[in-house]
């Protein structure tokens, strides 16, 4: 799927968990996003409410997670690929342990430039062979690590993440 070339600043979110974890979507998180032409979820929404409150901001391009309900499942792929420019992105959530999760997921993709993917809600962030693979953490579940964040990606010639904590 090719989207428009303007979009130049990308949220970045997974293991959003709500209401598990959290009643609603924090609010720096919400702060943050204001500034984005476009959310990318990898999934582990829960329901689809978190979908639709996120789709208040800018369009979202998501996929499911193992945590998810049927009526997410049912809505949205379990991996895709989007293209913006000149950038291919690969969107997943994982599954599996953590350890080597970043790696699994790249053989996921063949040609993508950046890789997007959740799971172990451990902001990560390594370029290999090439591409940039980014987990933007969990910015409501602290279960595998000792902070809350998520992601945000610029896109002009090169590609640009970084992680927001929260």
């Amino acid at each position: 799927m090719r989207l428009k070339k303007n979009i130049t600043r990308i949220g970045v979110i997974s293991d959003t968990h709500i209401p598990i974890c959290s009643p609603s979507l924090p609010l720096p998180l919400l702060n943050g996003l204001k500034t984005v032409d476009l959310i990318l979820h990898a999934g582990d929404f829960v329901t689809l409410n978190t979908l639709k409150e996120l789709e208040k901001i800018a369009p979202v391009y998501a996929v499911s997670g193992n945590m998810d309900d049927y009526q997410i499942k049912k809505a949205l792929p379990a991996k895709r690929e989007i293209k913006i420019s000149r950038f291919k992105i690969g969107i997943i959530h994982g599954c599996g342990g953590s350890s080597d999760l970043h790696l699994r997921m790249r053989k996921e993709f063949d040609d993508a430039d950046v890789i997007i993917f959740g799971h172990s809600h451990k902001p990560f962030k390594e370029i290999i062979n090439g591409v940039l693979m980014f987990n933007p953490g969990s910015p409501t579940d602290k279960i595998f690590t000792d902070t809350n964040s998520f992601g945000i990606l610029e896109l002009n010639k090169k590609i640009k993440a970084q992680h927001i904590e929260i």
